[in-house]
């Protein structure tokens, strides 16, 4: 989560916290559907905090492991054909593609590009393996190329399932910030006589938009899904 939304968070948290504390003071409050969408809200905070921060966990690990089969491809597949092409095909009609240009890609389209290079070498096979690549070199180019889209396709899987989890996120945050709006009016009656438990929950109600002593803000004086103010 980001820092306003990790703040937002602890704050719905210590609204939570207050209420059970001090629940022989709020009484029937814990049972009102405010209370119960506070709950659930975190409850659904909970799991999606973990589950974007598993994703993202998950995107950093696909990237690495793309990155690895990207170097591997180029290093260990295409510049050594494309080395050789130069060397020894020179004046073959075809040495365009056999020399492709594949600084600027990755991805699909490296892979792309890796296997029209085999095709084209496909009719060159046995100088190839004369000059000692591997008999099933363009198999292995292949394996590489396909393990490449894989993971390409799973890292894009990974980050719209994230974006899913960022999106429960706002909601869940928007649905605890308009639950806590609606206990601070019920609540602000009932401690008016008590001063103490009143400023308790003023300070358990507020958020620190950032860091700092005077960054203080009321969460409850926004509407739900709206960005917090500065108190004057």
């Amino acid at each position: 989560m980001k820092q306003h939304q990790q703040s937002t968070a602890a704050t719905l948290r210590r609204a939570q916290q207050f209420m059970d504390t001090h629940a022989d003071v709020v009484g029937a409050i814990n049972q009102t559907d405010a209370r119960k969408q506070l709950d659930q809200a975190l409850g659904l905070l909970d799991t999606s905090s973990v589950e974007q921060e598993t994703r993202r966990r998950t995107a950093r690990g696909e990237t690495h492991g793309l990155h690895a089969l990207q170097r591997t491809l180029i290093g260990s597949h295409v510049v050594p054909m494309t080395k050789f092409a130069r060397a020894r095909l020179a004046g073959v009609p075809t040495i365009a593609a056999l020399t492709p240009s594949v600084r600027h890609l990755n991805g699909a389209s490296l892979a792309k590009a890796a296997r029209a290079l085999a095709a084209a070498a496909a009719p060159f096979a046995p100088q190839f393996v004369a000059a000692k690549f591997p008999a099933d070199f363009l198999a292995q180019l292949d394996v590489v190329a396909a393990a490449i889209v894989t993971a390409h396709d799973a890292r894009a899987s990974t980050a719209v399932r994230r974006t899913g989890a960022t999106k429960q996120i706002k909601t869940a945050l928007a649905a605890g910030r308009a639950a806590v709006a609606v206990l601070d009016a019920t609540l602000t009656r009932l401690l008016a006589s008590d001063t103490r438990l009143a400023q308790e929950w003023r300070t358990a109600k507020r958020i620190k938009a950032k860091p700092g002593p005077t960054a203080i803000v009321a969460l409850t004086t926004q509407p739900a899904g709206e960005e917090v103010t500065k108190e004057a």
